[in-house]
């Protein structure tokens, strides 16, 4: 058996053949990348929807909280201050009865020795009134 050479015709049919089904391979690969790649995509988009959805949510909910931890602080703001202002007012009463005491208390403790040389002299005068008005009543 002796091989002979193959055609040119042949051979050119051969690789021709070979080409158009690697560029038939090469068409379908390429497609089927084009097709997962679009598939990803959707996916990711889907997935980046929900992820912003969720996000959103979570924000709201947050934002929500932190509104009524705000409406509770300022409720208890509101509470305090006139707390506070009645305290004050309370305090305000009280000084305006108790500041006159003090002050005269202050006064007679800055001034103890003055009031007992008062009370030393008005006794003496007494004294003598009534040494005097004894006199007067029961002659010389």
């Amino acid at each position: 058996m002796s091989e002979e050479p193959i055609p040119i015709t042949d051979l050119t049919a051969l690789v021709t053949l070979f080409n158009s089904q690697l560029l038939a391979v090469e068409g379908r690969l390429t497609a089927l990348l084009d097709r997962n790649a679009n598939l990803e995509t959707e996916r990711w988009a889907k997935h980046d929807a929900q992820h912003l959805n969720d996000y959103n949510n979570a924000a709201g909910r947050i934002i929500q909280r932190f509104e009524r931890i705000e409406r509770a602080i300022e409720a208890s703001e509101l509470k305090l201050e006139v707390l506070i202002a009645k305290d004050r007012e309370e305090d305000i009463v009280f000084q305006s009865r108790v500041r006159p005491v003090r002050t005269g208390l202050t006064w007679a403790a800055d001034h103890w020795k003055d009031i007992a040389l008062l009370f030393v002299a008005a006794i003496g005068l007494f004294a003598v009134a009534a040494d005097v008005l004894n006199r007067y009543l029961t002659g010389p």
